[in-house]
């Protein structure tokens, strides 16, 4: 009866006393925030947790994606250097004077090895001028080009092969197209113990040209990975496919590139498709997303309850209490508290009680009384524990790496590492065949083919003719870094400095006679470009583990210092190429060694390429879990901030300043205006103090009257 008794009283008053609704109310701040930490715990178990299980494909297709456009990329890069080659001789071929067409073939072809099948052809008529080699299939051009065009050459007897058209000039009017014959040379394929991998070259109509690897399955579905990734690749197209798993567990991958060649018109009309068949990555089922859900909501439950009862239901009551006195109400005492700012409130509420009527206050026993702060700080130290706990549980943790993908990170990088070591090979190659096919010409009348050979070549940052003391006598490109010094003897690739702003690398080969020498330096840049087909940081170093080119940017020889690259370094360089799961710095990463071997020149340096995939990256279902796990984590940390915030300067502070001017007015302050704040329950609280105040001002209410109404009566 008491309480129904109390909640009826100061129904009047309240009604004059404007209070905001949503979202000012004291139990605002509390259900919005519980709703959100249930939210989040709905959220965490759904996705802390694998309920699939099952394949997971995606960090396989990845790795596979990487090694065929890596395998892709060197092919196309090889031939179209091998057409510049070509291109380059073209421009220079002389055929304006009385010079020999045989003669001017043979040049090239001793120049340009690859190209041992030649024919020059009169453009006006077509007809056959001369030829060495093979005998070219004139059906293969249709009409003959105004321009460089290449046109492949496929048939079921024999490997495809490229046909290459150049117009060159020759006397007064006369006009000759130069065509060159040579097979597609296949990538090298290292077979990887985990990997059962077929690597097939194909035209646009499906037809298979040459196979690589292991025998291709024969299987339907092998077949159509094989069907579907031809067709896509004749569209231009690249990527991954994956089929199903077979029931000895294993599955098939699908990867497949165009072969593109820059510069020229025309098209090759083939593609590179890898089919793989691999151990499938299991991911179990797993419910340890509930753990962290059920403790949330154990939380959410308890800092609900503890919020309610020390915050939430002591203004409601401490209002309702407040009301009643400040609409005269007098005869029930203000009830006590366990908080000490609403402890404060009420005492003094009851203090003035009892003097309007003239009686002895009801008050309970002094006694050392928390802050509201407290109870609201221990809720959210429990929240951020929380989120603390699911961030080093699940956050923290690095997904297992399964073996498939560690023997892929090993594929990459001997493929990347010869990739490199072909692309220098070539450059060695280059300046052989300039001294070799323009040996007997003055320097200064190379300075066009110099010129072309920079436009053509990227890999270059200059070339340049150099005499017997070093010193440079005709040049293309940016300004040499070697030193002014005599060359090595014979020819080869050289690495001129172990200190310095830039690494000098460059290929050199003598004249005939010794007195000049042919150097091509290499562009840093290209090499970097080479290893960014890497998945993850790739390195280049040299023999004393100095850095000579870096994905990521780097300090010109410095040497690389982590225990977990530098012996993976040192084991590579014993002849095979090694990869594991390392600690490298505060990660765990895939890390790749291949040295630079296969060509005797490159073999000289004695390099190495060091790879690292932080396991972090890898698209792993474990990772992903992480990854959410991080997420959730911050979400929760946010969310907790966001309930503390709302609650400590909404509603805490605004209620410590009603129960500091409570304070004064008990300790006798009657002058001391108390203005609300706020229109909500603590500033209804702070008015009727007010109204209080004045009451007790003007003193005790009289004896005969049963009550006295503190404001005026409507």
């Amino acid at each position: 009866m008491g309480r129904s008794r109390r909640s009826t009283r100061g129904t009047r008053l309240a009604a004059q006393l404007p209070e905001s609704g949503f979202p000012s109310g004291i139990g605002t701040p509390l259900a919005v925030c519980s709703l959100l930490f249930v939210l989040l715990a709905g959220f965490s178990a759904i996705y802390l947790t694998v309920l699939t299980g099952g394949r997971d494909p995606d960090a396989l297709k990845d790795s596979q994606e990487r090694v065929i456009t890596s395998l892709a990329k060197a092919m196309s890069l090889s031939i179209t250097a091998d057409i510049a080659d070509l291109r380059t001789g073209a421009k220079v071929m002389d055929l304006s004077h009385d010079r020999d067409p045989g003669q001017v073939l043979d040049d090239l072809a001793k120049g340009y090895p690859k190209w041992k099948n030649l024919a020059l052809l009169d453009s006006a008529n077509g007809k056959q001028v001369t030829a060495r080699g093979e005998q070219i299939p004139m059906t293969a051009i249709p009409v003959l080009p105004k321009q460089p065009t290449v046109y492949p050459v496929v048939n079921k007897s024999s490997a495809p092969k490229l046909l290459v058209a150049i117009p060159v000039a020759g006397k007064a009017d006369q006009g000759y197209l130069l065509l060159a014959y040579a097979p597609v040379r296949n990538p090298e394929l290292k077979q990887e113990p985990e990997v059962n991998r077929t690597l097939l070259l194909v035209d646009n109509v499906g037809q298979v040209l040459t196979t690589t690897g292991q025998p291709l399955d024969q299987s339907a579905q092998a077949s159509n990975l094989l069907d579907l990734a031809t067709k896509a690749s004749s569209r231009g197209e690249h990527g991954t496919l994956d089929g199903q798993r077979t029931a000895d567990g294993q599955e098939y991958l699908a990867s497949y590139e165009p072969i593109q060649v820059d510069g020229l018109a025309g098209r090759l009309g083939i593609s590179l498709i890898s089919i793989v068949r691999a151990p499938t990555v299991i991911v179990p089922t797993n419910w340890d997303g509930l753990i962290p859900a059920a403790a949330l909501w154990l939380i959410t439950l308890a800092g609900f309850v503890i919020v309610r009862q020390t915050l939430v239901l002591p203004i409601k009551a401490l209002r309702a209490d407040a009301l009643n006195i400040a609409d005269g109400h007098l005869d029930d005492p203000v009830r006590p508290h366990t908080t000490q700012e609403a402890s404060t409130i009420a005492t003094t509420l009851e203090r003035i009680r009892a003097g309007l009527l003239l009686t002895r206050p009801v008050i309970s026993a002094p006694g050392k009384r928390s802050p509201v702060l407290v109870a609201v700080g221990a809720v959210t130290g429990l929240l951020l524990a929380w989120s603390a706990g699911t961030l080093l549980l699940f956050g923290m943790n690095n997904a297992p790496v399964p073996s498939v993908l560690v023997g892929s990170s090993k594929h990459e990088a001997s493929t990347l590492a010869d990739a490199v070591r072909r692309s220098m090979a070539e450059g060695l190659s280059d300046v052989k065949a300039l001294t070799t096919v323009y040996g007997n010409r003055n320097p200064q009348e190379l300075q066009g083919l110099l010129d072309s050979m920079i436009k053509d070549q990227t890999r270059y940052r200059s070339l340049y003719i150099v005499d017997a003391a070093g010193k440079p006598v005709a040049g293309s490109g940016r300004d040499p870094l070697r030193p002014l010094a005599p060359l090595p003897k014979g020819e080869g690739i050289s690495q001129g400095n172990t200190s310095g702003r830039l690494p000098v690398i460059y290929s050199y080969s003598p004249f005939p006679g010794g007195k000049f020498s042919a150097v091509a330096e290499f562009d840093v840049d290209h090499l970097t470009t080479m290893l960014k087909r890497a998945g993850g940081h790739a390195v280049l170093v040299d023999s004393g583990m100095r850095t000579i080119a870096d994905t990521e940017g780097f300090l010109a020889f410095d040497q690389i210092q982590e225990p977990g690259l530098v012996s993976s370094v040192q084991s590579s360089r014993k002849g095979q190429t090694v990869s594991g799961v390392q600690q490298v710095g505060t990660q765990r990463k895939i890390v790749a060694a291949a040295a630079l071997t296969g060509s005797a020149s490159v073999s000289g340096l004695k390099w190495t390429l060091v790879s690292e995939q932080p396991i972090s990256d890898l698209r792993l279902t474990g990772n992903d879990v992480a990854q959410h796990a991080r997420v959730i984590a911050v979400v929760g940390a946010l969310l907790s901030a966001l309930m503390f915030g709302w609650h400590y300067f909404m509603l805490i502070r605004p209620l410590r300043r009603v129960a500091d001017m409570a304070a004064e007015l008990d300790r006798g302050d009657l002058e001391t205006v108390i203005y609300p704040q706020r229109q909500d329950e603590v500033g209804t609280i702070a008015r009727c103090l007010e109204i209080s105040r004045q009451a007790a001002k003007k003193g005790p209410v009289a004896p005969d009257r049963p009550s006295l109404s503190l404001i005026p009566r409507a």
